[in-house]
């Protein structure tokens, strides 16, 4: 299942390691839809 955001192989991969801290986002782009994805996710 692609990833929340639009971009991405699978939430899991591409948004969820922003999103818990593991890895920074690499541009404030990349940072909003992190968020984004948070907030669907719920």
């Amino acid at each position: 299942m692609p990833c929340v955001c639009g971009i991405g192989e699978s939430t899991e991969s591409h948004c969820l390691p922003i999103i818990k801290g593991e890895k920074a986002a690499e541009t404030a782009e990349a940072l909003m839809r992190a968020r984004y994805s948070a907030y669907a996710l719920g």
